[in-house]
């Protein structure tokens, strides 16, 4: 489910301007999240082949 929230609020960003913006920033704090948690997992995984991986956190 929180893959879907993360695709509807890309999807929304066509509607960007600054009033949108302002009125959805908790919904870009969540859809941030969820891609961290994403990109975590990959990474995680992709480590297990390619140590240089995990060196990355997904902030960085």
């Amino acid at each position: 489910m929180e893959t879907i929230q993360l695709l509807t609020y890309l999807a929304d960003l066509a509607n960007n301007n600054r009033e949108w913006y302002h009125q959805h920033k908790e919904a870009k704090k969540a859809a941030t999240a969820v891609f961290e948690h994403i990109v975590l997992e990959l990474t995680q995984r992709i480590g297990v082949w390619e140590n240089m991986f995990l060196a990355h956190p997904p902030k960085n």
